[in-house]
């Protein structure tokens, strides 16, 4: 493994107490070095935003310190076969991970694959039922066309049954760790970890080496699930748990969301049905459904969104003047890459949520406009 001088300032930045991963790259960005946040004055620290008297003290103090501590850290990491460190200010970190704004500065990986490729997260429940199972080995088989990486976190259920299926379809599968790259977890999922890496995949973990499973650091493994992904497919899930916590954050990051329904009665699909029910996911029933909400099928799409355009014109002159409103609003702001919520609709144009609800409804089966996760809506 071949790393640089700033990795090694800034891992141990990251290991000074009290420094959470916004204001270290606060400081990184503002010096636009980590060596250069240690070499400068306490004075010239505290000039940064959130920066206070306690933080830059620890800096000082700990400085030595802490660079010893990384520099063990990035000596045993070197050890490890096939093992590499992504730093946030580099070009080849991530894309979709960097857009996050809690993404890690650093994180570790044994293995290495094509960022760039299509990505799709597949979560669910840790007991998974043999439907689960089914739904998940159909959609990962008919995604191997488009050679998409497969992103899951190595749990229970539905995650290892996700790996486990790549890896017969010879299809790039990412396991997020919650632990130490040198501490798998759990520990029955070694082999299929490991085999992860030889086809090609990876195994990925802000954590450092040697960190043992805590509960508070899986809804952090479940962000970078969330971030590296383009969507997230939750196959089956209860009321609550991780999977559910990882289609929270991906709706907060903007990321699509799509959920499997289940039988009413089933406690595995409860979550599921909950997501879809309350506008939270998409309804997927099959991977076609995915591939065409992501623009995927790329000689398909075009033409069906040529159908729409010309369906919007013949309607134009029929819409409401509530509905032309939406419409202009909604360009102005398409313009500028945002989405607007039902409740920011209402309050910039003073409609009522019924008449509001109403007028949408109708634009979104002319297919002039789509809704998204969260009761938001853009132009199509």
């Amino acid at each position: 493994m071949l790393f640089e001088n700033d990795y090694l300032y800034a891992l141990a930045l990251c290991k000074i107490d009290g420094i959470g991963n916004i204001n270290a790259k606060r400081l990184i960005d503002y010096f636009g070095s980590a060596e250069k946040v240690f070499a400068v004055s306490d004075s010239q620290r505290l000039k940064v935003e959130n920066i206070g008297e306690v933080t830059t003290k620890n800096i000082r103090q700990y400085a030595t310190q802490a660079l010893k501590a990384a520099e063990q850290e990035l000596k045993k990491l070197s050890e490890i076969p096939q093992s590499y460190i992504w730093y946030y200010r580099d070009s080849h970190y991530p894309k979709r991970l960097r857009e996050i704004p809690d993404c890690p500065i650093l994180f570790f990986s044994q293995g290495k694959v094509d960022w760039e490729k299509k990505a799709i997260a597949i979560v669910g429940t840790r007991s998974a039922t043999e439907y689960g199972k089914q739904l998940t080995e159909r959609l990962i088989q008919d995604l191997k066309p488009y050679n998409p990486l497969i992103i899951s976190g190595l749990a229970y259920g539905i995650d290892i049954t996700a790996h486990k299926i790549c890896l017969k379809y010879e299809i790039s599968t990412i396991g997020v760790m919650a632990t130490g790259l040198n501490k798998i977890y759990p520990q029955i999922h070694k082999k299929t970890a490991l085999q992860i890496v030889e086809q090609g995949g990876a195994l990925i973990t802000e954590n450092y080496l040697d960190t043992p499973p805590d509960a508070m650091r899986f809804p952090a493994r479940n962000r970078i699930i969330a971030g590296l992904a383009d969507a997230v497919v939750v196959v089956e899930a209860r009321s609550t748990g991780g999977a559910l916590i990882t289609a929270e954050i991906a709706n907060s990051y903007n990321r699509e969301v799509l959920a499997f329904p289940g039988n009413v009665g089933s406690k595995a699909s409860e979550g599921c049905n909950n997501l879809i029910k309350q506008h939270k996911a998409h309804l997927i029933t099959h991977a076609q459904d995915l591939i065409e909400f992501l623009s995927w099928d790329l000689e398909k799409i075009p033409k069906k969104q040529e159908k729409k355009n010309l369906l919007n014109e013949a309607t134009l002159e029929t819409l409401t003047s509530t509905e032309r409103r939406i419409i202009a609003l909604l360009q102005d702001y398409h313009s500028q890459n945002k989405d607007l919520s039902v409740d920011e609709i209402s309050i910039h144009l003073e409609l009522s949520h019924s008449s509001l609800n109403a007028a949408l409804l109708n634009l979104e089966i002319l297919g002039i406009v789509k809704a998204l996760p969260g009761r938001y809506f853009r132009l199509v």
